[in-house]
């Protein structure tokens, strides 16, 4: 992890090792409460994690997504292949599902196909946000 951090052109600390670990160990996405409670007060407290969410966002460490009550989760971005993972948020159990394979390369050439065209257009720092929610019969 500490390669991560240097790669992202952040300095490395005991709080930015540990949520990476945390969120590494979770397999999924975590909310800043989650990952506060994961590392403990005692390594950092709640405004740390926010910040260092924030650094590691901009950076492309970590990818935000959100729940369909609001709620902000953040994911681990191992590599830029996995920029373009896209998830299924579970309203009834609140758990995240991956989608499956074909649905998730459709979606990636879509983005980055309107994301060329934004940037063809005179944008810069071109982003997106896709979410999906639903409810499990």
């Amino acid at each position: 992890m500490p390669g991560l951090i240097r790669k992202a052109g952040l300095r490395v600390t005991k709080p930015r090792l540990a949520l990476l670990d945390a969120l590494a160990a979770a397999g999924g996405p975590l909310s800043i409460e989650q990952l506060h409670g994961a590392v403990g007060a005692e390594t950092c407290d709640l405004v740390t994690v926010y910040r260092c969410m924030g650094a590691f966002e901009r950076s492309g460490v970590v990818a935000r997504s959100y729940f369909h009550d609001g709620t902000t989760l953040f994911r681990l971005v191992r590599e830029e292949t996995d920029r373009f993972s896209y998830h299924v948020l579970s309203k009834t159990t609140n758990q995240v599902e991956a989608l499956d394979e074909h649905s998730s390369a459709k979606i990636k050439q879509l983005v980055q196909q309107v994301e060329k065209s934004l940037r063809d257009q005179g944008f810069t720092d071109v982003g997106h946000i896709v979410e999906f929610f639903g409810t499990r019969t």
